[in-house]
């Protein structure tokens, strides 16, 4: 399972409240490990870390005691779901494969996976990999958005479910676009030497249809050798970075509106988009690993998670919006999935939990008031 991180920047807006004034946080959600951390960036050097989603309960043999917080097995980019698909609002998704990595990928299956019951809250369900669906306060919302797995719902447990078809392997990103349409992107094997095409990567469309649950779904690409996560631009277009072959793609309109333009089987359009190679003549990377050089690494107010570094000085770069920065300009969004997102949370909303710590790692102790609704207002599409 390839582990990415993912860092959304979650500028909580000055808000009023009577009868006092609320502070503005800066908050930053990572998925790492299958873990979602939530940071609240406070200007000091190791800022507080809490789990927002821890994966596991603390005994996996057992379903009695306090079931985790989120208990999903989380990794990628986190989104928004718009108001405009007509979807339940305040509710965002993250790529997940839960059932899969508690109850088939190991000799030890956890007690909870017997649990049938959608009230008891260490239910999961037996979702094959896709997209979780959560409510503000990090706790699963008992949706999953996925393509087909035939078989892998009746998988014994602890038996491995087989090849995985394309879609299942390995999804991670997101995007939505101006419909409420959610792309996503499954990496595939994750192997450069894999040449099946069967195990190649994919980008997919899910629609939200009649139910507004995302259902239904097309493959605008099967053919992507270790398909990175999507991008959209503020024309529609999408991006795709096809690793496996060091090449950036982009797609353009058409695109598909319903599952009636992809009818066969394999669920791929019969009318593909437009696929064009593209590259970037504009900001250089800011590359973590070498200290040297002038920086200025901010999270985008409309991409999340970008960050470019100032080349000598000199070279003009576009100023990022994001991390600790205030007085921000208050315009329209293309979309509330971006990297910032307008939000309202009073301290005395806020929950506490439990604080993770690694080896080697500074103790980080949570505070007695930490993040539990995350973006009570993030469909305002404002900043």
């Amino acid at each position: 399972m390839n582990r990415r991180s993912f860092h959304l920047a979650v500028a909580l807006a000055l808000a009023l409240a009577a009868p006092r004034a609320v502070r503005a946080f800066d908050v930053v959600i990572s998925t790492q490990g299958e873990f979602a951390d939530a940071y609240l960036v406070n200007g000091t050097a190791f800022p507080p870390k809490v789990v927002f989603d821890a994966p596991d309960p603390a005994n996996p043999a057992s379903i009695t005691g306090t079931a985790p917080h989120g208990g999903r097995h989380l990794n990628g980019k986190l989104c928004f779901i718009p108001r405009r698909s007509g979807a339940r609002p305040n509710r965002y998704v993250v790529a997940d494969d839960t059932y899969r990595e508690s109850c088939l990928d190991t000799n030890s299956p956890q007690a909870r996976c017997t649990v049938t019951s959608r009230g008891n809250p260490f239910f999961i369900g037996k979702d094959p990999d896709g997209w979780a669906v959560l409510k503000l306060n990090g706790r699963w919302a008992k949706r999953h958005i996925h393509t087909a797995w035939p078989g892998f719902d009746t998988t014994p447990l602890g038996m491995d479910p087989g090849q995985p078809p394309q879609g299942n392997a390995d999804p991670q990103g997101c995007v939505f676009d101006a419909q409420g349409n959610m792309y996503g992107n499954d990496v595939g094997s994750g192997d450069p030497t894999d040449m099946d095409p069967s195990h190649h990567g994919a980008l997919e469309v899910f629609f939200p249809g009649p139910r507004h649950r995302y259902d239904t779904y097309c493959f605008l690409d099967k053919n992507l050798a270790q398909a990175g996560m999507p991008a959209m631009d503020e024309s529609g277009n999408i991006y795709i970075a096809e690793t496996g072959m060091g090449m950036m793609w982009k797609y353009s309109p058409p695109f598909p509106a319903s599952e009636a333009d992809c009818p066969g089987a394999d669920h791929l359009v019969t009318t593909p988009p437009t696929k064009n190679m593209f590259s970037s003549h504009g900001t250089v990377p800011c590359p973590l690993p070498r200290p040297t050089g002038p920086r200025r690494c901010r999270s985008s107010d409309d991409g999340g998670g970008q960050l470019e570094r100032r080349a000598g000085g000199r070279h003009p770069v576009r100023r990022l919006r994001g991390l600790g920065e205030r007085g921000r300009r208050r315009r329209p969004l293309a979309s509330p999935d971006v990297g910032a997102i307008a939000a309202r949370c009073e301290p005395d909303r806020w929950a506490e939990l439990p604080h993770r710590t690694g080896p080697g790692s500074p103790t980080l102790v949570a505070p007695t008031a930490v993040l539990s609704c995350c973006a009570r207002s993030h469909n305002s599409t404002r900043l």
